[in-house]
């Protein structure tokens, strides 16, 4: 999943839309409002490393390629 060039919040969403969840479902996930977690895909704030470490740990996803976009989302 190439994601260079496109902001946190849009690599949030990629992830999120990868693994076939709705917004409410990864809310309930990292544990804060649906519309919290709207803020975070959108920019307009952002998640506690607490929530990021979370996130990465449950999706096997690097935490590089989620601040940067380089390399590849996924650690396998």
């Amino acid at each position: 999943m190439e994601a260079f060039g496109i902001s946190f919040g849009e690599r949030l969403g990629l992830v999120r839309e990868d693994n076939n969840l709705t917004k409410s479902a990864m809310a309930r996930i990292a544990g804060v409002a649906p519309s919290t977690w709207g803020t975070y895909e959108k920019g307009t704030s952002f998640p506690s490393y607490k929530t990021i470490r979370l996130f990465c740990e449950y999706f096997n996803v690097d935490e590089e390629w989620l601040f940067t976009g380089v390399g590849r989302a996924y650690l396998r």
